[in-house]
């Protein structure tokens, strides 16, 4: 069989993101002429090759590599783009800086929170060794990863919420590259060594763009041009892609809602104002429910 029928895809995130970017690739991939899948496959594979990697935490999205490197200076702008809040739009409700001013109680942790030292942030799958030379005054905060944090530390799971509001309360995050230390960046909390290895950002897919057919066809029609004429990777964290985003969320704000929708959103709001929530019911039993909680 004709190799470049078969595109190879190296997912190397165990964030869901991941499986449903190489869902969204493979569907593109036949719906424009290819054949085969090939899963978890390196840069040696034979054929057409994309490798996804996680680009945030605190709005989960992907980072599309292709077997050689984004062009020079287009690559440059497009990394920039990268690193602003840009890269958090999103088809949901979510406004940044409501996440990143969130409470931690009665969130997840494993470990003692010590309030009266700053934090150092450091994500649990990074080969960072876990903080080691950290400060003294400084308390140590895990996310994600099987690795625990030192024993007057704290482990945190890795989601989006704990992410964005550890980000919020943190001093630094320690690294310098991976999905937390870009996020670091976006909000303008630098990492402690500095950002490096930033060039695969020219490839993120924002999450507004993360369902959409033509951002996909496009991938694989890029991995099939590099395979055939080792042209340039282009860039997909562009202006042109990001508005194309942005119109998808005017879409979505215009069409009228799914019922799935409206019940996330009743139950974002009951757990942000629950006062509002029984005030502004329809139904008269909850509006007095509300009333009863109150007294």
């Amino acid at each position: 069989m004709d190799s470049a029928a078969t595109l190879s895809i190296a997912v190397r995130t165990l964030h869901p993101v991941g499986l449903v970017a190489a869902r969204h690739l493979a569907r593109a991939w036949r719906s424009t002429g290819g054949n085969r899948i090939r899963l978890a496959a390196g840069p040696g594979a034979t054929g057409p090759w994309v490798a996804l990697s996680l680009g945030s935490l605190v709005r989960p999205s992907v980072v599309v590599r292709f077997r050689v490197p984004f062009e020079g200076g287009v690559a440059l702008e497009a990394e920039r783009l990268a690193l602003t809040a840009a890269a958090w739009d999103s088809l949901f409700d979510f406004e940044p800086w409501r996440a990143l001013a969130a409470p931690l109680v009665g969130l997840p942790r494993w470990g003692r929170v010590d309030v009266s030292r700053p934090w150092a942030l450091v994500e649990g799958s990074a080969d960072t060794g876990l903080g080691d030379g950290v400060e003294p005054h400084l308390q140590l905060h895990v996310i994600g990863g099987w690795r625990m944090a030192s024993r007057d530390g704290v482990w945190w799971p890795a989601s989006s919420r704990i992410a964005a509001a550890l980000i919020g309360r943190a001093d630094r995050v320690i690294g310098n590259s991976g999905a937390l230390v870009f996020d670091s960046v976006r909000t303008g909390l630098r990492a402690r060594t500095g950002l490096a290895d930033s060039q695969g950002l020219a490839g993120l897919v924002v999450p507004s763009l993360l369902g959409d057919v033509g951002l996909w066809e496009h991938v694989a029609g890029v991995a099939r041009r590099i395979h055939a004429s080792g042209a340039p990777a282009e860039p997909l964290m562009t202006r042109d892609w990001v508005e194309r985003g942005r119109q998808n969320l005017r879409l979505r704000l215009a069409a009228p809602a799914p019922p799935w929708e409206k019940v996330r959103r009743r139950y974002d709001k009951l757990w942000r104002e629950p006062r509002r929530f029984f005030a502004d019911s329809k139904h008269p039993t909850i509006r007095w429910l509300g009333r009863t909680l109150e007294r």
